[in-house]
């Protein structure tokens, strides 16, 4: 999609910033015309599939937050005196004041509460510089979900009897990726009988390193010092993480603790090495977790499985 129309003559005086639909939305950004760049935020899939843009709106991104600018191509330098906000609403990007020449977009896009992983995204005046970071000793999975996109466009002047007008060849539509991966954990059981005896489901990650920042051009650096929390699997089973520092695999355990139809209680380990964390990829683990039950022919009939099957249902027949 070719974008076409009056590029103004004067640089505008504010840098450009990303402001939340909820304090620009209702307020219409000055110059706005047909001298406006504006595109769509779609958020991709995990692992990589794009989400087609037949989808139609299904797929907008309606970010919680989003930062961007707008650098050179050349330089990475980012270009200043421009004019820009971001819509929630219609997940849109609208940018005012470019010149012609050669630039890239850059976007990162939050959703849910960034605060909450001590996230700081920092103000860059170069695309080597470090845009968004996390504490070394985070020590536990990412909240929210952060993607980030960097697309090349360029704007033409082509005159005309009307003036001068501009074509800037930038899609109206920008497909982003997560910078985080996520680890997916499974717990096979021999019966459903079994599984619903199941006390405890915890994953503990030995000495994990992952990455801590990224730069506005997408590279990754820094290290977090390799404390993790438990992860309780029986909460969720999908945790999300920055990549593993040079593509290290993640070695752990999990840790399963189950009852008896005696009342005892068993508990076994065991341990697993995964995949590298990757941005926008999926790491699977699968765990068979044995019980002392699997052989015996008694139906072990736990409080969940009672719940499960909605058994007090028949008895009220």
């Amino acid at each position: 999609m070719k974008f076409n129309g009056i590029i103004s003559s004067g640089i505008a005086a504010a840098v450009l910033s990303a402001c939340t639909a909820d304090s620009m939305t209702s307020i219409p950004m000055p110059g706005t015309g047909n001298d406006a760049i504006r595109l769509s935020l779609i958020c991709g899939t995990m692992g990589g599939d794009a989400v087609p843009v037949s989808a139609g709106t299904s797929g907008l991104a309606h970010y919680d937050r989003a930062e961007f600018f707008v650098s050179d191509a050349s330089t990475g330098v980012r270009v200043k005196g421009l004019k820009g906000f971001y819509d929630k609403e219609t997940s849109s990007i609208e940018i005012e004041g470019l010149r012609e020449g050669e630039y890239r977009l850059h976007v990162l896009g939050v959703k849910g509460d960034s605060s909450a992983d001590g996230a700081a995204i920092s103000m860059v005046s170069d695309v080597s510089e470090v845009w968004i970071s996390f504490p070394e000793d985070l020590g536990r999975p990412l909240t929210a979900e952060y993607f980030y996109s960097s697309t090349p466009f360029s704007v033409e002047y082509v005159p005309g009897p009307g003036g001068s007008t501009a074509s800037a060849d930038l899609p109206g539509t920008v497909v982003q990726k997560r910078i985080v991966g996520r680890m997916d954990f499974s717990v096979g059981y021999s019966s459903p009988y079994i599984e619903c005896a199941a006390i405890s489901e915890t994953a503990v990650l030995d000495g994990p390193r992952f990455y801590t920042s990224m730069s506005a051009d997408g590279t990754f650096s820094g290290q977090s010092d390799g404390t993790m929390a438990g992860l309780d699997l029986l909460d969720s089973s999908h945790y999300l993480f920055l990549p593993s520092c040079g593509g290290e695999k993640i070695a752990g355990k999990a840790v399963v603790r189950t009852r008896d139809y005696r009342g005892g209680a068993t508990e076994r380990s065991y341990s697993f090495t995964a995949a590298p964390i990757e941005e926008n990829t999926i790491s699977p683990v699968a765990v068979d977790a044995v019980h002392p039950d699997d052989n015996s022919g008694t139906m072990f009939m736990s409080e969940e499985m009672y719940r499960r099957g909605s058994y007090a249902l028949i008895l009220q027949d």
